[in-house]
């Protein structure tokens, strides 16, 4: 049982420390440029995304195409508490200021957490294309809310309060990291918990689940709250590292490039939501480069998205992680498949 257990630290806890320590170090070595470590930043971020939208729309079987809005709701109340005091102000300490940016950030989770309970509430009942929906509807509500409100800057967008409480620069490479080491934990442990497995009952067939006694309504909600609060924490951390918030950046747009990068990596599994969130931020960035090299608008690079989204939909629903099994045998099984003791059967099939 130890044995088992060092190796499974040793697997998991390694890996993770070592791509931290060579990132700071070639940091420190001025190697790597600032421009790349923000790189990294915005994957961490958009891989915690991406994770939270897996709850959801993997292992709940659920279609979520609003997530951007629980991300702008988290944002703007986790920008707004720092600009308004939380920073301490320019002279405060950095761990105090550290301090703050925890509290701002859990503030943000929790009111996003709010906001997808709240919405659970009308959203479950209906299924399938109606729930994508009105998880859609939502997010223009949001945006257009935030909009119409000033104190938050409304359409102009917000800077913070001036001239001494702008949005301060906390985000860095090592809130981003550890937020995403923290998410993947979450995410593992719940969908390992007694939770998840009501959640991936529901998803394999929620009326033979609802005849066996699951709470459906419960396990939904819980699962949707949770999927909310991590995306409500990526938005704090993201207007925190830009030092800007504006309704725009948490639009339609932005969620159906989080379902690109969770179908790209593979649905249903915590590696693809990584993988598919740092391919997708590979290219766009690659993207920005190049097209300006051939004489082209950066505007091309908004075609990439659904372009990917489609080609995957027709040639590989199941992402690039779906079938690395049969080429790799030695490869984890997922954890849906983990759990359940056999591999998914979809939706209108037996439990």
């Amino acid at each position: 049982m130890g044995s088992d257990l060092t190796t499974q630290v040793f697997r998991r806890v390694i890996p993770a420390a070592a791509v931290y320590l060579a990132v700071m170090l070639l940091t420190s070595l001025r190697i790597m440029s600032p421009y790349y470590v923000t790189i990294l930043c915005y994957i961490c971020i958009d891989a915690i995304l991406v994770l939270s939208l897996n709850l959801t729309n993997g292992y709940m079987g659920e279609t979520n195409l609003g997530h951007a809005a629980f991300m702008g709701v988290g944002a703007y109340v986790s920008v707004t508490l720092m600009t308004m005091g939380f920073g301490l102000g320019p002279g405060s300490p950095f761990w105090l200021k550290g301090i703050g940016f925890l509290v701002s950030l859990a503030a943000g989770g929790m009111a996003a957490a709010l906001a997808g309970l709240i919405l659970s509430v009308p959203a479950f009942g209906t299924r399938g294309d109606y729930l994508a929906l009105v998880t859609f509807g939502f997010n223009m509500i949001i945006i257009n809310v935030v909009n119409n409100i000033e104190a938050v800057g409304g359409a102009r967008g917000y800077q913070g309060i001036p001239p001494d409480r702008l949005i301060p620069k906390v985000t860095d490479f090592t809130w981003t990291f550890f937020s995403l080491l923290v998410t993947v934990i979450i995410c593992r442990n719940f969908v390992s918990s007694s939770y998840g497995r009501d959640v991936l009952s529901i998803r394999e067939n929620e009326l033979a689940a609802d005849l066996m006694g699951v709470d459906t309504k419960r396990a939904k909600s819980i699962c949707f709250g949770l999927s909310a609060a991590l995306a409500g924490v990526a938005g704090g951390l993201y207007v925190h590292l830009l030092q800007y918030a504006h309704p725009s950046m948490f639009g339609s747009v932005k969620s159906i490039e989080l379902l690109a990068m969770l179908h790209l990596g593979g649905i249903g599994r915590i590696g693809g939501a990584i993988l598919g969130a740092a391919i997708m931020n590979i290219v766009l960035e690659g993207l920005r480069q190049v097209l300006p090299v051939f004489h082209l608008s950066p505007v091309w690079r908004m075609v990439v998205t659904p372009t990917i989204l489609a080609v995957l939909m027709l040639c590989r629903p199941s992402g690039i992680l779906g079938g690395m099994r049969e080429l790799f045998p030695f490869l984890p099984p997922p954890i849906p498949g983990r759990i359940a003791g056999r591999k998914p059967t979809g939706m209108g099939e037996g439990v």
